[in-house]
């Protein structure tokens, strides 16, 4: 077993050994933004809520990085209170340093009361339970196709017969009649963070735990370098109720982050569906995706439009059991990298 004396905190000038590290285990098929100096200081050195310090934390060899993982700080909102929380991303190991991958992600468990794990490769799932990790749900994918032609004149590799499918399937999926959303329900983009309503920033329900929202979090969502993002107020009889957060990238725009001030499944659907049809009236869009935990939103995102492309495992480390005997947990693409990880060979989910 690896020493956790050789595993610190990384600073800046180790972003380049990181990025070799990933380079080296997962190819050169890792997209070259997700691999920048400007990702890398936003996801682990910038100013967010739930950190001090970085958040990048490295096991050492004699001669090169062995193991890496980061934090991702999240809390949710419990009917018992608050509950901190993380998830890890860039997690990568070198395949020769055995057990150094094991080692750092039992090192920054101890410094969590408790991780959420959203899907991973087939060999960190086996992992998990050994870990102390419990199934605790499901992260559903959804996708709706507004633009099929130019969704496949966007595809990178499309000169096949499996291509002229999917663009015959999108198509027929894309004439699906979309929900109209609630007369009274609007939707404005805003520069100002500070306009979003702040009680959907925390919402307090007895049947789900959402994720504790800020002002600063938000900030810091848009300053990332690789999220193209647009922030909208949602306002039902022009009173302000909510909030959503669009993120562009190569022809798919995502329903990053959206919250209302209810626990009413209703109220939830027809923001959904409010903001879907904002993302739809964007020129760039070609596919609008979007997830949901909760078997109530997903059908009611199959309702508005939308079709499941996906299912990922959710796996909770609780201890102390603080989430485990909560309600489910509402989880929504920034509480992971979800929100802005990619695959420039794939980029869409239909």
């Amino acid at each position: 077993m690896k020493s956790v004396d050789a595993i610190q905190r990384a600073g800046p000038e180790q972003q380049g050994a990181v990025a070799q590290l990933l380079r080296s285990v997962f190819g050169p098929g890792v997209p070259a933004a997700l691999l920048s100096p400007e990702l890398f200081q936003w996801k682990f050195f910038s100013p967010r809520p739930g950190s001090i310090g970085s958040r990048s934390f490295v096991l050492r060899g004699k001669e090169e990085l062995q193991a890496h993982l980061g934090e991702w700080p999240v809390s949710f909102l419990s009917p018992s209170g608050e509950v901190p929380c993380c998830a890890f991303i860039d997690w990568v190991a070198r395949p020769e340093a055995k057990g150094s991958g094991v080692c750092i992600f039992r090192h920054l468990m101890r410094q969590h009361g408790a991780v959420l794990t959203i899907g991973g490769s087939a060999q960190a799932r086996r992992l998990f339970p050994k870990l102390g990790f419990q199934p605790h749900g499901a992260f559903d994918l959804f996708a709706r196709v507004v633009r099929p032609w130019r969704q496949y004149r966007s595809r990178p590799q499309r000169a096949s017969w499996r291509g002229i499918a999917r663009l015959a399937r999108n198509t027929i999926w894309s004439l699906d009649p979309a929900a109209v959303p609630e007369h009274e329900w609007k939707a404005a983009p805003i520069s100002d963070v500070n306009a979003v309503p702040e009680g959907a920033l925390r919402v307090q329900s007895s049947t789900f735990c959402l994720g504790v929202r800020s002002v600063s979090f938000l900030k810091y969502l848009l300053d990332c370098p690789v999220m193209n993002c647009s922030l909208f107020t949602l306002s039902k009889a022009n009173v302000p109720r909510g909030y959503f957060l669009l993120n562009q990238h190569a022809g798919q725009c995502r329903i990053a982050d959206l919250a209302v001030d209810s626990e009413a499944p209703q109220d939830w659907e027809t923001a959904y569906s409010v903001a879907a049809s904002t993302a739809a009236g964007l020129e760039a869009t070609c596919e609008i995706s979007a997830v949901s935990s909760l078997p109530w939103l997903s059908d009611a995102l199959r309702r508005i439009g939308f079709r499941l492309r996906g299912q990922a495992p959710v796996v909770l480390y609780d201890p102390a059991r603080r989430l485990a005997n909560a309600p489910p947990l509402h989880l929504r693409m920034t509480d992971n990298d979800y929100c802005f990880s990619y695959d420039e060979h794939y980029p869409f989910l239909a």
